[in-house]
């Protein structure tokens, strides 16, 4: 089985165990991020969707790994780079980027947000191989516990305020799911096919709320770097 990956990006930079020192060139930097977050061996590609230059792009990334072939760059048309774009579109164009390498469709896709940088490439095998127990038409979608009462509009979810008790004595299993947006491990036809890579059926991947960390805000940012500071 053959997997790709989507854009990871040189974000992950910040974390303390990539052992980055002063005097790294980005091409070390670079080396670093795809020696801690591409060991899975299921991964057959592993596609960066960029924008900007992309002589520089294809240089800087290229000429690092050009003895394993492992690591492509796509440089996304303008079009592809408006705040509005949605991620199935620039997914879509880096997927016909790949069959065109390959003559084929590969059989899985592997999606990764550059703004997750607590994942890591166990949560990455463990989903993968989550997908590999299931059937090839299944979505693996990562999420956390999320450990709130949760009300849509003026109705609970899941719960009865008259009724309950503190946090700490509901069972784990009674607690919604949130999606982190961290990883999707999807087949790639249906994904062809649907032009969404949220097609169902799916199959949770559990990930910590600590792990979980999604960099939208200025508030996720400063989460973000407090976690590097206490870890």
């Amino acid at each position: 089985m053959s997997f790709n990956s989507a854009q990871d990006s040189i974000f992950q930079r910040d974390l303390p165990d990539l052992n980055i020192v002063k005097g790294d060139t980005l091409e070390d930097v670079v080396q670093k991020m795809y020696n801690q977050y591409y060991k899975p061996d299921d991964i057959q590609f592993i596609i960066d969707s960029t924008v900007g230059d992309p002589a520089a792009g294809t240089n800087i990334y290229n000429n690092t790994f050009l003895a394993n072939k492992r690591f492509r760059v796509i440089n996304r048309p303008d079009y592809l780079s408006k705040d509005e774009i949605q991620t199935d579109a620039v997914y879509t164009h880096a997927l016909w980027q790949i069959k065109d390498w390959l003559g084929k469709l590969p059989d899985s896709l592997v999606f990764l947000a550059p703004t997750s940088p607590y994942r890591n490439h166990i949560h990455i095998d463990e989903a993968i191989n989550l997908y590999n127990k299931n059937s090839d038409g299944i979505t693996v979608i990562s999420a956390f516990k999320d450990y709130r009462f949760h009300w849509d509009g003026n109705i609970p979810v899941k719960h009865n305020p008259m009724r309950r008790r503190g946090i700490q004595y509901v069972p784990k299993e009674d607690w919604l799911y949130q999606e982190n947006g961290a990883i999707y491990v999807v087949n790639a036809l249906n994904f062809s096919m649907e032009t969404s890579y949220r097609f169902p059926p799916y199959q949770i991947y559990e990930m910590s709320q600590e792990s979980s960390v999604d960099v939208d805000t200025l508030i996720d940012w400063d989460l973000a770097e407090s976690l590097i500071k206490i870890s």
